[in-house]
C-alpha cells in the first residue's frame, strides 16, 4: 500500500472516526482502525460492534493495499505534526512509514484479517428513510443529551429518541428526573422523504443509544446533507463521504408528552447568566442530591434561591425576575437545571410552573424550540 494526502485532510477524517475505536477492551483489533486504499480514495474504518464509522478521502494512491494500525498512535502523530505539505504513506511488511519533508516515523500494524465488517442494513428490512443535515443531527443530540440516563439498566431512556415529522425533527431524553425535547423546523430539501414514501400523519422515529448517539453527533458535526435510513433495530446515516451504522434500542418510546405541564399557575422570567450564577455559586452549599429551595413571589418580583449543607453552610441568591402567576415554592436538583441550561438559545429564560411540588419547565423567553423539564426532589 502507498499513498499521498493532505494532512489537514487527514485529520478531519480520523477525528469523526478515532472515538469510536474501543479503548477497554481485551479485542486489540476493536482499537484499531483499518486503512484502506484503492482507486484514490482512502477509507478509514472504526466500530465498536455496536457503532461503526467509515469515512472516504480523496487522495493519490499509488499502490492499493488495506493494514490496521492502533488508533491513538496514528491520531496523536498526525494531530501533533505540523505540514503544509502532503504526507506520504507507504506499509512495507508490517510498519506504515509515513513521511514528510520535516518529518518521518514508522508504526507498527496489526493483522487486519479479524476486523468485523460494519454491517449495512438490508434494504428489504428498511422501515423509513428521510434526508437531514449534520448540522441539525448534531444540534438536537447535543440539546438533550444530558437528559438521558446514563445506565444501560433501562435501555430505553439511557437513548436519545428522534421522531421525523414532514416539517419538523424532534428529540427527547429523559432519565425520569429530568426531560428534554428540542424541536428543529426543517428546510425544503429536508422534508422529502427517502427510499420509502413517508406517510402523512405517521412520523417516522428511532431510538438511538446515548453513547452512539454522542458519537454520531461528533462524526457528522461538520457533514452536508445526510440520508438515514433504519429498520427495526438498525440504522445507518450517510453521505457521500461518511457511513455511520448503530444498533438501536427495540420497542416503543414513553409517552414522554404526559411529563410537559399543560397549566401554568405560575412564569417568571430571568437572566440565563445571574440563574447560572446563583446556582453555581450555591453549589458549594448543596447536599449530596444537589438540592437548592427556590421560592417565588411574583407579585414583588422575588425569586429566592437557597441551598443548605450541615457541614459547610447556607447560600441564599435573590436573582432579579418579572413574572405572573401564584407565589410557589419547591426543591429541585440545581445540577440538573444547570445542565440544561447550556443547550437553551437567548439571554433570558421562563420559568414555567404548574403548582407547588410540579415539575418546573425551562425555555428561552423568545425560543421554544427547547423545552426542559425537571422534576422536584420532594424533600424537605
Amino acid at each position: 500500500m502507498k499513498f499521498e494526502c493532505i494532512r489537514d485532510n487527514l485529520r478531519q477524517a480520523l477525528e469523526s472516526v478515532e472515538r469510536v475505536a474501543t479503548k477497554q477492551t481485551p479485542l486489540l483489533i476493536l482499537n484499531s482502525l483499518i486503512l484502506e486504499a484503492k482507486k484514490n480514495t482512502l477509507t478509514i474504518k472504526a466500530t465498536n460492534l455496536d457503532l461503526g464509522v467509515e469515512y472516504s478521502l480523496p487522495v493519490k494512491v499509488e499502490k492499493q493495499g488495506i493494514c490496521a494500525i492502533q488508533s491513538g498512535v496514528l491520531v496523536t502523530f498526525i494531530s501533533n505534526i505540523n505540514s503544509s505539505t502532503p504526507l506520504n504513506f507507504e506499509l512495507i511488511g508490517t510498519q506504515l512509514h509515513i513521511s514528510s519533508p520535516r518529518h518521518s516515523t514508522s508504526i507498527k500494524t496489526t493483522p487486519f484479517e479479524d476486523f468485523p465488517r460494519i454491517p449495512r442494513v438490508e434494504s428489504k428490512d428498511i422501515i423509513g428513510t428521510f434526508h437531514v443535515s449534520g448540522t441539525i443531527l448534531t444540534s438536537g443530540i447535543r440539546s438533550v443529551q444530558s437528559a438521558a440516563a446514563i445506565t444501560d439498566i433501562k435501555p430505553e431512556i439511557a437513548a436519545i429518541y428522534m421522531e421525523h415529522h414532514t416539517n419538523e425533527l424532534i428529540f427527547v431524553a429523559t432519565d425520569m428526573f429530568r426531560l428534554a425535547e428540542k424541536s428543529i423546523k426543517l428546510e425544503d430539501k429536508e422534508k422529502k422523504g427517502g427510499d420509502k414514501k413517508e406517510v402523512v400523519g405517521e412520523p417516522l422515529s428511532i431510538l438511538i443509544p446515548t453513547r452512539n448517539a454522542g458519537e454520531i453527533a461528533r462524526s457528522v458535526e461538520s457533514a452536508g446533507e445526510m440520508k438515514v435510513s433504519f429498520s427495526k433495530t438498525e440504522v445507518m446515516i450517510e453521505s457521500r463521504e461518511l457511513y455511520i451504522f448503530s444498533r438501536l434500542v427495540a420497542g416503543p418510546y414513553l409517552n414522554y408528552k404526559q411529563a410537559i405541564p399543560t397549566h401554568v399557575a405560575t412564569s417568571i422570567l430571568i437572566s440565563k447568566e445571574e440563574l447560572q450564577g446563583t446556582l453555581r455559586a450555591g453549589s458549594v452549599f448543596t447536599d449530596a442530591f444537589h438540592q437548592v429551595h427556590i421560592r417565588i413571589i411574583p407579585d414583588e418580583k422575588l425569586c429566592e434561591i437557597t441551598s443548605k449543607n450541615q457541614d459547610t453552610g447556607e447560600s441564599v441568591g435573590t436573582p432579579e425576575v418579572r413574572g405572573s402567576g401564584e407565589s410557589i415554592e419547591g426543591n429541585f436538583n440545581a445540577r440538573f437545571i444547570i445542565d440544561g441550561l447550556q443547550a437553551i438559545l437567548g439571554d433570558t429564560l421562563e420559568l414555567l410552573f404548574a403548582g407547588k411540588d410540579k415539575p418546573m419547565l425551562i425555555q428561552g423567553s423568545t425560543d421554544h424550540s427547547l423545552r426542559y423539564i425537571v422534576a422536584p426532589l420532594n424533600r424537605s
